[in-house]
């Protein structure tokens, strides 16, 4: 990740591989790939933990179903300021931060 950082500023990821999973269960299956829902829902936000590098989830949709679905900014080591301003933009240009899933 740092090595693709060396020549952009930004990486926009998934923040997680899945929406939310239902309750009570213990695993999920995508991708063909079955993993613990822990695994599953750090799976694309722990390398950036790992690594150091400045990352910030937003709300970017929802399902049909009305499950959130977010995204993750990630930049460089000890730029938080090109990433918050780059997730201010993201808001600024979108509505999805305002809104609220039906139940």
């Amino acid at each position: 990740m740092r090595c693709a950082l060396e020549s952009v500023d930004l990486l926009v990821t998934p923040t997680t591989p899945l929406v939310a999973a239902r309750i009570g269960h213990e695993t999920v299956r995508y991708g063909g790939v079955e993993e613990s829902i822990l695994a599953a829902m750090i799976r694309c936000t722990a390398p950036f933990n790992a690594t150091g590098l400045t990352a910030l989830s937003l709300p970017c949709g929802f399902t049909r179903a009305s499950l959130p679905v977010v995204l993750q900014i990630a930049g460089r080591p000890f730029d938080g300021v090109t990433v918050l301003r780059a997730g201010h933009a993201y808001e600024q240009a979108t509505e999805w931060h305002e809104r609220t899933p039906v139940l």
